[in-house]
Order: structure tokens, then sequence, then C-alpha cells
């Protein structure tokens, strides 16, 4: 439980990090979200099917993500979540990563499919 409850608050401090990146202008390089790996015996197991399920739920429940342009579809293999879609910017791009990340039992987060139509402009 105390390695959950550390784990959950060191996503959320590498989060604020992030978002403070994105807040004062950071180049995209700086923003692009960290990849991140969770060690295995930090994290639980947890069905992929119930990961995905989690995911995809904590994102279309989110309203940072509530804009147009957001269409996001969530897979897991592993404990490896998979972001695929499209965002508008890298800000929801960044907000996606940090929801998944928040999951218990994601071990890491790839986001590089995540089309960001502002770049694609």
């Amino acid at each position: 439980m105390m390695a959950e409850k550390i784990q959950v608050g060191m996503r959320a401090f590498a989060a604020v990090g992030l978002a403070l990146a994105l807040a004062c202008g950071g180049s995209d390089e700086e923003t692009a979200p960290a990849d991140t790996e969770v060690p295995v015996d930090e994290t639980p197991a947890v069905a992929d099917s119930l990961i995905e399920q989690d995911v995809q739920s904590r994102i279309d429940a989110d309203p940072r993500l509530d804009v147009d342009g957001v269409s996001i579809t969530a897979t897991s293999q592993d404990q490896v979540v998979t972001l695929t879609g499209e965002v508008p910017s890298r800000l929801e791009l960044s907000v996606a990563h940090e929801v998944a990340m928040s999951v218990l039992g994601v071990r890491r987060v790839l986001s590089d499919s995540l089309e960001v139509a502002a770049e694609s402009q």
C-alpha cells in the first residue's frame, strides 16, 4: 500500500514538472512526456484488459481532454499502455500521458502514436 502511494506521488510530481515546463513555453523536446517506466517489482499485476478500460475511462472523463480535436484510444500489452489518435496540442498529449501513467498497474506509457494537430499543419 505504501509503495503504491509513493508511486502515485512520484507520478504526480513528474506531472507537475511537465505542466510547469509547458506553462513556461519550453521547446517541444522539453515538453514531450518523459518516457518513464515504473520498475516491474513496483508495479502490481493487473490484467491488460482492466488497464485498458481504466485508462480509457479516465481519459474520456478528464475535463482537460474534453475539447474539440481529442480522439484517443488506449491499448495495453504487458502493462505498457499505447495511446493512439489525435490531440489538438502538446498540452493534451501531456495530459493524456499523465492520466494513463496514473492508472494502477501501468508500467509505461507510449504516446508517440498520438498525432498533434498543431504540428501537422
